[in-house]
């Protein structure tokens, strides 16, 4: 399944064009941040060994689009030193040749993430004081659930139902652990 909605970065060209489309961030913060690492131990104490860092975070500024999130795909270098506002300078980002394409993003030299893929969505909504986020990161390999009746939800992948708050639109199927979206009804 893609991510519905987002817009992957995939050259320095489209990196800087975001860049210059967010004004560098200036007079911006973080305002929320989730970190989900896909490797997980079951109730048997057998593990998942499917170990990699994913992120979701909610930049909010005082420039349009005021708000919107980046999704980060395995993440290799994570640093946040401040929770002050970034001012835009220098806020920069680059593709870093490595063993792997990595994608490094540094906001004033307080907050720098290094991944392997990084996504966008401009979410105006995402305004104040309020938290914005549902409790799963998106994932470039979620599989499709169904809405059933009231808040029951349906995995495309195991058919597996589960009771859900519609409110979250991502979530994990406690049956076959794959990260479901729920398909627009």
């Amino acid at each position: 399944m893609s991510m519905e909605g987002y817009i992957e970065i995939k050259s320095q060209e489209e990196l800087n064009q975001f860049l210059y489309e967010t004004v560098t961030f200036h007079d911006g913060m973080l305002k929320e941040m989730q970190v989900i690492n896909r490797g997980y131990v079951m109730k048997d104490k057998s593990m998942n060994m499917d170990h990699r860092f994913d992120s979701k975070i909610l930049f909010q500024t005082q420039w349009e689009p005021i708000a919107f999130e980046l999704v980060c795909i395995g993440i290799n270098h994570l640093n946040i030193t401040s929770s002050e506002e970034f001012t835009g300078s220098p806020s920069e980002g680059e593709f870093v040749d490595s063993p792997v394409q990595q994608i490094e993003l540094s906001l004033d030299g307080d907050f720098v993430i290094q991944c392997e893929k990084l996504f966008y969505k401009i979410t105006p909504k995402f305004h104040g004081n309020s938290e914005h986020f549902g409790s799963q990161v998106p994932s470039t390999n979620m599989v499709q659930a169904t809405k059933l009746e009231n808040i029951w939800r349906q995995c495309g992948n195991c058919s597996n139902a589960w009771e859900i708050s519609l409110v979250f639109k991502i979530a994990t199927c406690p049956s076959c652990n794959k990260i479901t979206c729920l398909r627009n009804t």
